[in-house]
């Protein structure tokens, strides 16, 4: 059994976006050797990931991400500032840890969502992978 055999067994995938099991674990495999990984909850379409290290500068692997799994921008980090605007409209207090990753952001632009998916690779190490 492999570190990542979860990822086999459960069939994770992303075949919505040509992505299968054998493609997620080679993904994996390569942020293990640069990175060190833990995987956490392993789901038919998605799982959890924790890097042991990364660099100070997160916007390579936020740009591999995005290629690798684009609904974690798309349905994900570029939602947030309507999100922060509907909470708002609705009276919903934002959560502190949203507050803290858009603090001192720009929000318009095209790489808005991986510049954030950076940002909070740099502070939590951890990240959802989700194909939907």
């Amino acid at each position: 059994m492999t570190k990542f055999a979860e990822v086999l067994t459960t069939q994770t995938n992303g075949s919505n976006y040509d992505v299968m099991p054998e493609d997620i674990v080679a993904k994996l495999t390569v942020w293990d050797t640069q990175y060190g990984v833990e995987i956490g909850t392993v789901e038919h379409n998605a799982l959890h990931v924790t890097f042991s290290e990364l660099p100070d500068d997160c916007t390579a692997l936020a740009e591999e991400v995005y290629a690798f799994c684009p609904d974690v921008v798309d349905q994900g980090f570029d939602c947030f500032a309507g999100m922060v605007e509907m909470s708002e409209e609705f009276g919903h207090e934002v959560p502190e840890e949203v507050l803290t990753l858009l603090e001192g952001e720009d929000l318009s632009g095209e790489d808005v969502g991986t510049r954030l998916l950076a940002k909070s690779l740099k502070t939590t190490k951890q990240l959802g992978l989700w194909w939907d």
